[in-house]
């Protein structure tokens, strides 16, 4: 694993726990979540990514990107068990996200 990229990681997670607002959170979790993935770590990306949603299920913003990682298969199964974990006001915009990134 990349020791910046786990830096990041950690540095992110410190981020999230400090935040005191929830849209500054949630941004901070889906960096948080792309890190993850890029460290091929879903299961935390899925659920810092899940976590984002919930405290800001309409923000599709924090979703963006995800189709230009490396690893296209592993976002797409995040993604595809975050349809079903997120917040049902944001299932939307995981499902369009997910058909961004599949194939």
């Amino acid at each position: 694993m990349s020791a910046p990229l786990l830096q990041r990681a950690a540095e992110l997670e410190a981020q999230a726990v400090a935040s005191r607002d929830p849209r500054a959170e949630a941004h901070v979790l889906a960096e948080l979540a792309r890190v993850r993935l890029s460290l091929g770590d879903a299961e935390q990306a899925l659920l810092a990514l899940a976590r984002a949603l919930h405290l800001a299920p309409d923000d599709a913003s924090l979703l963006e990107g995800l189709e230009s990682m490396s690893d296209r298969a592993l976002v797409a199964d995040v993604l595809a068990d975050l349809a079903t974990d997120a917040p049902v006001s944001a299932r939307p915009l995981v499902e369009a996200a997910l058909a961004r990134v599949k194939p």
